[in-house]
């Protein structure tokens, strides 16, 4: 797993060097079965899907000049989802909850397309990145935590969260910014899986 780390870093850093995409087309092609994944498990729309691939590919093309990552793989991941986040969001969609979807967790019926190999690989990527996002959250303080849930999980806007724990908008928006940098660090100090 390490070796396909370095792998990966070895295509970013030569992409960085020379400005060449093909260096990270060929990066780009290696997860693209699971950036198409990720893409139709949240917009339920293969066609959709592909354009938010597409548009994935452009914003990869920005971020990856100076990146330096352990885990690319989990980087990639990141912005997949929170880029079909933000899409479902400016369509007005509804986005999918967490307890249907169980963050990005892949149903059996797109698992067939994949070798036995990369079953693996995602279901081991699955259960290591929802571990470490429990415990992150678990060791919050209790206002961070709970504003997280609220706002990740349950999807309440600010609004509701400031009903629901008495606190106005502008103490919900810095606890969840002081939560999300919490459990950043604390997953990178743990599991090294961010940088």
């Amino acid at each position: 797993m390490k070796e396909q780390h370095q792998d990966d870093q070895i295509l970013i850093d030569k992409f960085g060097q020379t400005g060449d995409q093909v260096w990270l087309l060929r990066l780009f092609q290696k997860y693209e079965h699971l950036i198409y994944g990720i893409c139709l498990k949240y917009s339920q729309d293969p066609d959709w899907s592909k354009d938010l691939k597409a548009q994935i590919y452009e914003k990869l093309v920005g971020k990856a000049k100076n990146l330096k990552t352990d885990n690319f793989k989990y980087w990639l991941f990141s912005i997949c989802k929170n880029h079909c986040i933000d899409a479902l969001r400016s369509k007005g969609r509804k986005v999918a909850t967490l307890e249907k979807y169980k963050k990005y967790q892949i149903d059996h019926e797109e698992l067939v397309y994949f070798s036995h190999e990369q079953r693996l690989i995602i279901e081991e990527d699955r259960q290591s990145t929802e571990s470490a996002l429990e415990n992150a959250a678990n060791n919050l303080p209790f206002l961070q935590r709970q504003c997280i849930d609220l706002f990740y999980n349950q999807r309440l806007s600010y609004v509701e969260i400031s009903q629901e724990v008495g606190i106005d908008h502008k103490q919900i928006k810095s606890h969840l910014q002081n939560g999300k940098r919490n459990m950043r660090r604390f997953i990178y100090n743990h599991y090294n899986l961010l940088d």
